[in-house]
């Protein structure tokens, strides 16, 4: 049986800034979770074949990848503060 209080208690007092990471790393990791589930609509929704499905995901991957990187190069030239809450602030 697992202790869960046990394995938890080694995580408190850390500072709130970790707490900020480990939320946010679950969230951008659950938008993993799109291009499976995006599939899965496409097919068994849609009706779609599988060949067009697979290049209508791999088109949504290859359209997304050039604003990963611009995302990336305006974060390294604004700094991320800006680009996560905006200009203004």
């Amino acid at each position: 049986m697992v202790d869960w209080k046990r394995g938890i208690a080694v995580y408190r007092g850390l500072p709130p800034s970790i707490y900020v990471i480990f939320i946010s790393r679950i969230v951008n990791s659950l938008g993993n979770f799109v291009f499976p589930f995006l599939t899965l609509f496409l097919t068994q929704k849609l009706g779609m074949g599988e060949a067009q499905t697979g290049f209508f995901v791999m088109l949504a991957a290859t359209v997304a990848l050039p604003g990963l990187m611009l995302g990336g190069k305006l974060a390294d030239h604004l700094g991320r503060k800006k680009i996560l809450w905006g200009h203004g602030q």
